[in-house]
């Protein structure tokens, strides 16, 4: 990425992080561990591995393979507290970097589109890294995957394990109107 924009999105830095917080409490938490509280001690060194990243990256000719986004990112039994952590943020980083291109006099099209693919590979590249990280450990997604073979989840329910009582098997023939 440019020199001068990495720079200049660096002089916005706390504008960016001011966002991203922002943007972590309108979200409702999907675990405790998902408390924007919690979450905001992240910040400073997530933005300074994005900052770090990008000042030593070069837009080249062609466009970057995206990882998907981080709202996309598989989490079995979702409850995951940096998806969300993570979806503020690209959130953060796109306007941030959006408002710098405004400021810019001339701006090449092309070069613009090149930056955004890079801020969104190296910090898509982060969020997958850590979602994936988190669900290596987390104990939900073991107790389903050991529970797979015998009990069957909820569709309505993303982590539960579920499995209907014997009188709720008889009165609904239907999976999807089941409690």
């Amino acid at each position: 990425m440019d020199k001068n924009l990495v720079a200049a999105m660096r002089a916005r830095r706390l504008l960016i992080r001011e966002r991203w917080e922002a943007l972590m409490r309108t979200e409702r938490a999907n675990s405790p561990m998902a408390d924007p509280d919690l979450l905001v001690h992240l910040l400073d060194d997530t933005l300074h591995e994005i900052f770090t990243i990008l000042s030593g990256t070069d837009c080249g000719e062609t466009a970057p393979t995206l990882p998907h986004a981080a709202g996309s990112a598989e989490c079995p039994c979702g409850s995951n507290p940096l998806i969300a952590y993570f979806i503020a943020g690209e959130q953060a980083m796109l306007e941030g970097l959006i408002l710098v291109q405004a400021e810019a006099e001339t701006f090449d099209p092309v070069q613009r589109d090149r930056a955004v693919d890079t801020l969104l590979l190296v910090f898509r590249t982060i969020a997958h890294r850590e979602i994936s990280g988190f669900c290596g450990v987390c104990q939900l997604n073991r107790v389903m995957v050991k529970s797979a073979t015998t009990r069957h989840a909820h569709p309505r329910q993303s982590h539960a394990l579920w499995v209907p009582a014997e009188n709720e098997r008889k009165q609904c023939a239907d999976p999807a109107e089941m409690p």
